[in-house]
C-alpha cells in the first residue's frame, strides 16, 4: 500500500506569537476582514509537522520545517478538510486573493463551484470530495484564506453563483477553523476554536 505524503505528520501547536502573523495575512479582502474580528486569543494556532518538531515563528515566516514538504502539507490539509465535510451542513470556503471575476480561465477551465462578490472569487465545497478540493486548491493557492464552517444558510442547496458581505460574515462567525498561507506560501497555519474538536 502506498504511503500518504502526510503519513508522518501530526498536528503541532504554535505559540501565541503567531497571531500577529495571521492577522497580517487577513487583510484587504471581505472574508478575511470578518475573520479578523473573531476572538483569536480564545482559539489555538497549529500546523502539521513531524512528531516532536518545534515549529517557530521564524519557520512560519520563512519556510517549512524539516520533514515537511509542500506536497505533504497539502495532503494533510486535504485529509483534514475531507474529514470535516463528512457530516452534513458543513462548508469549506476559499477566498482567492488572486483570481478575479472576468478572468478568461474561470469560464473555461476552473472548477464550477465558485461564487462572486463584486470582482472577488470564492471557491467552495459542500461534500467530502477530495478531487474537488484538490481542484479548488490548484486554483486558489498559494494566495488564499480557507474557512471550515457550519453556516446558517444551506450552500449545498443554493449552489450560489453570487454571495453578499452578510453571507461571508455568516461564514466567518460560524467557523470552526480557518487557515492562512504560511511557510513562504508552502504550507498553512490553522486557527481552531477551543470548543471545536481538532478535525471535527
Amino acid at each position: 500500500m502506498t504511503q500518504s505524503p502526510s503519513e508522518a505528520l501530526v498536528r503541532c501547536p504554535l505559540g501565541k506569537d503567531v497571531e500577529a502573523f495571521v492577522l497580517d495575512r487577513l487583510r484587504g479582502m471581505p472574508l478575511a476582514d470578518s475573520l479578523r474580528a473573531l476572538p483569536l486569543p480564545e482559539g489555538r494556532f497549529w500546523t502539521w509537522a513531524p512528531q516532536a518538531t518545534d515549529v517557530t515563528l521564524g519557520d512560519v515566516k520563512t519556510g517549512l520545517p524539516s520533514g515537511v514538504t509542500q506536497e505533504s502539507a497539502q495532503d494533510a490539509f486535504l485529509k483534514f478538510a475531507v474529514d470535516y465535510l463528512t457530516p452534513p451542513n458543513r462548508l469549506v470556503v476559499f477566498e482567492d486573493f488572486v483570481s478575479r471575476v472576468g478572468d478568461p480561465a474561470l469560464a473555461s477551465e476552473a472548477p464550477k463551484s465558485h461564487a462572486a462578490l463584486g470582482e472577488y472569487v470564492y471557491w467552495y465545497a459542500t461534500e467530502s470530495d477530495r478531487e474537488q478540493l484538490e481542484a479548488i486548491m490548484s486554483w486558489s493557492a498559494p494566495r488564499s484564506c480557507i474557512v471550515l464552517t457550519r453556516p446558517s444558510t444551506d450552500w449545498a442547496a443554493r449552489a450560489p453563483s453570487h454571495v453578499t458581505i452578510a453571507n461571508l460574515h455568516d461564514v466567518a462567525v460560524n467557523s470552526d477553523h480557518f487557515a492562512v498561507d504560511a511557510f513562504d506560501f508552502d504550507g498553512l497555519v490553522v486557527w481552531s476554536r477551543r470548543s471545536s474538536e481538532m478535525g471535527r
